[in-house]
């Protein structure tokens, strides 16, 4: 994003994209285990407006003992 009245340019992540930036990096561990069977639903205005599919589901899969539907 940038605006030009300020003279700054942002990169702009969501905190799925931005959570598993810092797992692929080695910055955040997830050490914890969760035993439980999830079902996630893509939120209409990330997934459809924003095409970002993935990386919700690559966090779900980092999470021991989660079983994803």
């Amino acid at each position: 994003m940038s605006i030009p009245e300020f003279k700054v340019n942002f990169e702009v992540l969501h905190i799925t994209q931005y959570l598993g930036q810092l797992i692929k990096e080695g910055r955040l561990k997830i050490t914890g285990e969760y035993k439980k069977k999830v079902t996630y639903h893509d939120p209409c205005y990330l997934g459809r407006h924003n095409g970002i599919y993935d990386e919700p589901r690559e966090i779900l899969k980092k999470i021991p003992g989660f079983g994803a539907e």
